[in-house]
């Protein structure tokens, strides 16, 4: 290992890496906007960490399937009417003032990329993961984040047996958070089960309240062995637009192989209205 700015860069000889996303439909979000943009940003995720865009076209198929086979012909015309009404009834100024109009249109444009998947290059992945585990929104309903939970549980599990000294591994998570907990998987559970994986860990967050796991991971007496951004500090909430342009900005700096303990947490905002302040906590430096 190399000393960098009092921080040691980390060199793994192997990288895994479990991406979670676990914006259910629920009574909070009731289309399935916002579900569908956090599958995408979990995918675009993946593409970032494999220094590819992935071959999406039969799971994708299968994920219109189920979409139209649950809400009906997938129309960009019906999505856009279903976006605007939904923001326009929502109580809250950070949807009611969300920004420019072309912000929007990148925003759905976004969506349609995925639910089409018709503007993903398909290159050879020049970065492998052994494993990658993506663990993608449901449709089912409300329940489902128990199955997220359930599912992130036997992943990392399953990680400890394969893991050693000179692994790294990379937690993706986007969706529903509070000061204690992702979805219904506490933060000190999950922890818990990171801690039994030999090697260094890095975690980005993307979710509401998510600097509580930055305050939980500095209290860890195996702080070093963490590297985590988060989207927002403890008493913030997150918002997708914001998460988007953080994601925009952690993606670019991942491309650019440069080491994450120097990516730039600065304050992101919504003509002054809404913000959030992402977090690190830096126990070690890699590239990824």
């Amino acid at each position: 290992m190399t000393k960098v700015n009092r921080v040691q860069l980390f060199h793994p000889c192997k990288r895994v890496a479990v991406l979670v996303c676990g914006h259910e439909l629920d009574d909070f979000s009731p289309t399935p906007l916002n579900r569908v943009h956090r599958n995408y940003m979990t995918l675009r995720m993946e593409a970032a960490l494999r220094r590819c865009y992935p071959d999406l076209a039969q799971e994708t198929r299968e994920h219109i399937k189920m979409f139209r086979a649950k809400f009906g012909k997938i129309d960009p015309a019906s999505i856009i009417k279903d976006a605007q009404r939904m923001y326009a009834a929502h109580e809250s100024p950070d949807y009611a003032h969300f920004g420019p109009a072309d912000d929007l249109k990148t925003y759905l444009s976004n969506l349609f990329d995925y639910v089409h998947a018709d503007q993903f290059l398909k290159r050879p992945a020049s970065h492998q993961y052994d494993p990658l585990h993506k663990i993608l929104a449901g449709i089912e309903g409300k329940g489902t984040l128990s199955r997220v939970a359930r599912e992130v549980n036997k992943t990392l599990l399953s990680l400890c047996k394969q893991s050693n000294p000179d692994t790294l591994t990379i937690i993706f998570l986007t969706g529903h958070g509070t000061d204690m907990t992702f979805g219904e998987l506490s933060y000190g559970a999950l922890l818990n089960r990171l801690d039994w994986i030999a090697g260094k860990k890095v975690i980005f967050d993307f979710s509401c309240h998510s600097g509580a796991l930055v305050d939980w991971v500095r209290e860890s007496p195996y702080s070093g062995d963490y590297l985590v951004i988060s989207a927002s500090k403890s008493d913030e909430e997150s918002v997708d637009f914001l998460e988007r342009r953080l994601l925009d900005d952690l993606i670019a700096h991942i491309l650019a192989n440069r080491p994450i303990g120097e990516f730039v947490c600065h304050r992101y905002a919504i003509r002054g209205i809404s913000s959030m302040t992402p977090m690190m906590h830096r126990g070690f430096d890699v590239v990824i």
